[in-house]
């Protein structure tokens, strides 16, 4: 029953810390600095007070963290971000605390399969995240979660079960080298550095495995199912087996290795100056992806790595207390070195030295683990369930199998609103321009199914999305174009892969996608990478342009020099996306003048009506007026606007008016 139990609270902990830190980056990112969220980071040094208590109410904190665990698991779906920060945190905190007491060897949190818990959760989350909505955790949207709840419970019962005539303590029986013997500072120390520079991983990789094909243009497909049947697998192989100390670190390097190069073999070197020529990525080739679909078939290690950590020998609640609050400084740094490759421009005097440097978390994550297994006395790491124990199997076997079979009707079945080449002639497209700010609304809160729904009332043919690149923590590992991608039958091309540390511009259209790419220009102070791809209609080729420029006057003179060179290639082309540019600055001057506004044609002065500017401040007057726009649509001259639509925020549900017009192709 142990097993069980740990199961999800490992699956419920990833949750949690993955609300935690979204929600407190969410905050941040409305207003563009760091504020009072971040004294969230306080619940990280929830066992500090343990070094005070000692062994004092060893009888009750494990229970209140237990309960703690649970209950802030089953609110977390119906809180906004500021409450999420206090909930989730608690969360986290009581997982920290059971951490400790566990470590400890406290006889009041039972021991139990490590290997199974561990491959139980990250499965479980897998499901969760790929079964319905693309890398989107089903049990974290609230009319989602009482289904999930009900199937934990089913879950659990069926566990109890079948597990309630043995004792779950013989799946923890160490190896022969670890029998009860003291616990010096540096095999804990070892284990603390094994544990949390694991968890990170199974956090970063595993626990949403999808995201890999943004980081690199991998297939999404495939990541899913190489990472499904190797954590399946490793449960069968785990069955009874001993890993040497040597085994397990070179298990390890490997897995590092592929990692690695793995990101190293899609990173981008980017123009050094305006006047450098452009990057082009275009068609990836295999080489790019085998590492990382090689890095998945490895990750199975991490179970183990997790395993043998939560079976070092035991120490006192005080030391295990400290040794948890410093590890869990690195469940804090290592997501944030991640995400200053994205934001490398704005957190001065940080961040610059992050700019594409998103490998470097995953390097320093497997250097701590390579030192915490040299560190470790034990020269093997048993793992010998008894034979009895089959349910954690069968629960896999039954989770895989409906796990995977729902997966692929959903791979395979086309997409609902898709366009096929053999319609009728198109007379006339509706395109969205769209920055969602990363799926966040004004205040703060995850927004990524409310911003879904917009787009399908508004059921645009092509959407043109900013600030899309969400498959890191900031963005709680979700991705999110693939989510409304499936959602409402598009295709995508996610433009520039993560690993660039763009903020994103993905294309979403009912047309086949053809010859995808992105031109990276010069940049100094985020990456700027315009999306670009084609389609074909009425035997028309119309080029797609997403772009999202940011800084001064050199990077956007070298973007829109970039785009005008792109579309000038092209009979038939439409550019849109957040400027950054007003219709006032020179950059927008030298685009009208190849390209037309769509809103200008229709509206010269800029001011729109209320059939036109809709949302926003009904009291104020002035919000007809446009001219302060800096979302855009342009497009060539054979395409002739017939309606366009402002949408202010909040009605947005972004902090950017969302733009669309409809085009008739002349």
């Amino acid at each position: 029953m142990a097993t069980a139990l740990w199961a999800f609270g490992f699956l419920f902990f990833i949750q949690l810390f993955t609300l935690y830190i979204e929600s407190m980056y969410r905050l941040s990112l409305t207003k563009l600095s760091m504020g009072m969220e971040m004294w969230g980071l306080v619940f990280l040094l929830a066992p500090l007070p343990l070094l005070l208590l000692g062994r004092f109410g060893e009888r009750y904190l494990p229970r209140i963290a237990i309960a703690g665990l649970v209950v802030t698991r089953c609110i977390a779906p119906y809180l906004g971000a500021r409450a999420q920060i206090i909930n989730s945190g608690i969360g986290v905190a009581c997982f920290l605390i059971l951490l400790c007491y566990t470590f400890a060897g406290s006889p009041a949190v039972p021991r139990a399969d490590w290997m199974s818990a561990i491959v139980l959760a990250m499965l479980g989350s897998i499901v969760l995240r790929s079964s319905v909505w693309a890398t989107y955790d089903l049990s974290l949207y609230p009319v989602g979660f009482l289904p999930a709840a009900a199937v934990f419970a089913g879950l659990l019962a069926w566990a109890w079960t079948h597990a309630r005539r043995e004792r779950d303590d013989t799946f923890a029986s160490p190896s022969v080298d670890n029998v009860e013997a003291p616990a010096s500072i540096v095999q804990s120390l070892a284990a603390s550095l094994v544990f949390f520079a694991t968890i990170v991983l199974l956090y970063l990789i595993v626990s949403s495995p999808g995201v890999i094909s943004a980081w690199s243009g991998s297939s999404y497909p495939v990541v899913i199912v190489i990472t499904t049947i190797a954590w399946f697998t490793a449960l069968y192989f785990a069955k009874s087996v001993t890993v040497g100390k040597g085994m397990l670190a070179c298990w390890n390097l490997l897995f590092f290795i592929a990692l690695v190069t793995g990101i190293l073999a899609n990173t981008v070197t980017f123009p050094s100056s305006p006047d450098a020529p452009v990057t082009v990525t275009g068609r990836d080739q295999w080489w790019q992806h085998a590492p990382l679909y090689f890095m998945l078939f490895l990750s199975p290690v991490l179970a183990f790595n997790l395993a043998m950590a939560m079976q070092a020998p035991r120490t006192t609640i005080r030391k295990s207390a400290f040794l948890v609050s410093a590890g869990s400084l690195l469940l804090l740094v290592l997501p944030i070195l991640l995400i200053l490759s994205n934001v490398w421009g704005y957190v001065q005097p940080v961040s610059p030295m992050m700019r594409n440097k998103f490998y470097l978390p995953f390097a320093l994550a497997g250097a701590l683990i390579l030192l915490g297994i040299t560190l470790s006395q034990s020269r093997t790491f048993s793992h010998a369930p008894s034979p009895g124990k089959s349910w954690a199997r069968r629960v896999a076997t039954v989770l895989c199998v409906v796990f995977l079979v729902r997966f692929g009707y959903i791979q395979v079945l086309p997409a609902r609103n898709a366009i096929s080449v053999s319609t009728e002639p198109i007379q006339q497209l509706r395109v969205l321009t769209y920055n969602y700010q990363q799926g966040s609304e004004l205040n703060g809160d995850q927004c990524y199914r409310g911003q879904m729904r917009f787009i399908g009332d508004i059921n645009p043919d092509i959407v043109l999305l900013q600030e899309s690149d969400t498959p890191r923590p900031s963005g709680g590992n979700v991705d999110s174009p693939r989510l409304f991608a499936e959602s409402l039958g598009y295709r995508l091309y996610f433009g520039p892969k993560t690993v660039t540390g763009t903020f994103g511009t993905a294309i979403l259209s009912r047309f086949p996608l053809e010859n995808p790419r992105t031109i990276f220009t010069y940049s100094e102070e985020d990456e700027v990478g315009t999306a670009v791809a084609e389609i074909v209609v009425n035997g028309r080729r119309i080029v797609l342009l997403n772009n999202h420029p940011d800084g001064g006057d050199a990077v956007k003179h070298a973007h829109i020099d970039a785009l005008i060179a792109e579309a000038k290639r092209y009979e038939h082309a439409l550019a849109a996306g957040d400027f950054n540019s007003r219709q006032s600055s020179p950059y927008y001057a030298k685009l009208s003048a190849v390209l037309r506004d769509s809103w200008l044609s229709l509206y010269p002065n800029a001011v729109g009506d209320a059939d036109s500017v809709l949302g926003g401040d009904a009291s104020d007057a002035s919000r007809f007026d446009m001219s302060e726009r800096i979302d855009h649509i342009f497009a060539s001259d054979t395409f002739k606007a017939v309606d366009a639509h402002y949408i202010l925020r909040p009605d947005s549900l972004t902090d950017h008016p969302a733009y669309w017009c409809t085009l008739h192709l002349e």
